[in-house]
């Protein structure tokens, strides 16, 4: 298997204090109007982490053990910090990929919140992030330790925290495996700042970030102002993850006691996330059996022990008769050929001799699935086969689904936070949370559809002017078999001694896409909107006991 590696990229930063200047290090900051001795007076809230006080790789505080301000030392808890130096030096532009230097932790792409236990590349489908922290799976994700469904993403992010094992005990929020908490940009009132931002990269990386901070009211109000838009390809063909975001935050100390911050994240995403894996191999076992090719209305399964013309199983259809050996590699009774995704009655034709029809193909349970396909044998245990990975046939920046599939996100968050200081040493803080999230979720197959495989379907049917088969169905007549089905299909029944509802054309045409590779299509979409509404009150006295 070959290893992928991360794009290449490339920064640049642009920083304006006052006058404009190329900068290559560490952001430029001006105090404007800070009081000059007030300064020293000021008492930092214990529900609040000064980043300034983060020195490149290293952070000595955080919120995440006991949600007051504590130092990382005193904290009885493993928790990690990623500070924005460390970000930025990894080249992480999203939490998701941040988390791939997590300890412990990861990033999970498996079934989902509906099916978590699974390994199907729904999680990733379905939404950007979902992480395990020390093997369990679906970690919590909060922001400013509200629970949230929102990707956090570099522009309006100051650090992350994760915090690994159960300790939903101290505040409520987490899970057996832990949290990871994004905490976002927050205006600084006594500081004026500004950074642009532009990133290039391979497989068309364009990204750029606008970051203004400006103090007000001799240093008592400060508001702050991060847009970024993005478009982004992959290594998989018609792979995209194309942004366009912008966030608000503003601070007002009304009085040396009373802090108000405000905060709000809007943006628009349209994604196409595609698995990262080859699509399942429904093509080797055929081979491995004789790279058999049928006739359209070959029966499924024969009546009679001898009869080969039949498409499938020769214990089929509850015939009675024995099943066929286990094939020694791929176990199961050996069987000719496969077939579409079953369940699925009809065959829609896009292109050839009957472009536009629509075909009945019956099922399993009428001994009738007509269209048949290169075949492929679930892994012990999976509900999948194994991946396809012969480059020469298939190449590995392949995407089976197209660029139909996609999932359009519009979402916007707005939250806002009062702290008050009654005397030295007790604090409360009262916060409340607002996300509304529209997600449409585009999917042109299933997880158990992203197959390839090979169209073994030699002829096609001809049809009479009144739209049914020019054909007469034979095999025996048992209850739904013989006359039973032709009555369904409105043609006449011939009793014959093949397989159960063989289907007899009078006459047909040559398919012309037989060995041709083929892929399943089954559209669908999902629009799901959640609106999360929390509120957090908090308090903390500080007791001197010596």
């Amino acid at each position: 298997m070959k290893t992928l590696s991360r794009p290449e990229f490339h920064r640049f930063r642009l920083l304006f204090p006052g006058s404009l200047f190329l900068a290559v290090t560490a952001m430029a900051q001006v105090p404007t109007n800070a009081p000059a001795e007030d300064a020293d007076l000021y008492i930092l809230s214990p529900f609040e982490v000064s980043f300034d006080r983060d020195t490149g790789y290293v952070a000595t505080n955080t919120l995440a053990g006991s949600r007051l301000n504590t130092s990382l030392f005193d904290t009885p808890a493993s928790i990690s910090v990623m500070t924005k130096d460390f970000l930025e030096d990894i080249g992480a532009t999203n939490v998701t990929q941040a988390m791939e230097y997590a300890l412990s932790a990861g990033n999970d792409i498996g079934g989902g919140s509906a099916n978590v236990g699974a390994t199907t590349g729904n999680g990733l489908i379905d939404n950007d992030f979902n992480f395990t922290i020390r093997g369990f799976r679906r970690a919590t994700q909060t922001r400013d330790f509200f629970e949230t469904i929102i990707s956090g993403d570099v522009f309006n992010l100051e650090r992350i925290d994760i915090a690994r094992g159960p300790n939903s005990i101290l505040f409520g929020i987490g899970g057996p495996g832990g949290i990871v908490n994004i905490t976002p940009k927050r205006a600084r009132p006594g500081n004026d700042f500004g950074e642009v931002s532009v990133i290039t990269g391979s497989w068309g990386l364009r990204r750029g970030a606008v970051d203004v901070n400006r103090g007000l009211a001799d240093g008592r109000f400060g508001v702050r102002a991060n847009l970024m838009i993005q478009e982004a390809g992959g290594y998989r063909d018609f792979a995209s993850d194309d942004q366009k975001r912008g966030a608000l935050a503003m601070t007002w100390r009304a009085t040396d006691s009373t802090t108000i911050r405000f905060s709000g994240e809007m943006g628009s995403m349209t994604q196409n996330r595609v698995r990262p894996w080859m699509p399942w191999d429904n093509i080797s076992q055929w081979e491995a059996w004789g790279s058999n090719f049928i006739e359209f209305g070959t029966p499924q399964a024969p009546t009679e022990l001898g009869d080969n013309r039949y498409a499938q199983f020769q214990s089929g259809a509850g015939n009675g008769l024995p099943p066929l050996p286990p094939d020694p590699f791929w176990g199961g009774e050996i069987r000719s050929a496969g077939h579409l995704i079953q369940g699925h009655f009809l065959v829609a034709l896009m292109d050839g001799p009957l472009a536009g029809k629509v075909l009945y193909s019956g099922n399993s349970a009428e001994n009738a699935r007509y269209y048949r396909t290169s075949s492929g044998s679930n892994v012990g245990g999976y509900n999948s086969p194994r991946n396809f990975e012969d480059e020469s046939v298939f190449p590995r920046r392949g995407n089976i689904t197209g660029p139909g599939q996609r999932v359009e996100t519009d979402y916007h968050t707005i939250g806002l936070v009062v702290e008050q200081r009654i005397g030295r040493d007790l604090f409360f803080e009262a916060a409340a949370n607002r996300t509304t999230v529209d997600r449409l979720n585009q999917q042109v197959v299933g997880f158990a559809g992203i197959g390839i495989m090979y169209d073994v379907t030699t002829t096609l049917p001809v049809f009479t002017p009144d739209g049914r088969y020019d054909a007469t169905i034979g095999g025996p007549t048992v209850g739904a078999f013989g006359s039973g089905f032709a009555d369904k299909l409105g043609i006449p029944y011939v009793e014959t001694t093949q397989g159960r509802n063989a289907l007899n054309l009078n006459q047909s045409i040559p398919n012309p896409h037989v060995g041709d590779l083929l892929v399943f299509s089954e559209p669908s979409y999902s629009d799901r909107k959640t609106v999360r509404d929390d509120v957090r009150v908090s308090g903390s006295y500080q007791l001197d006991l010596e």
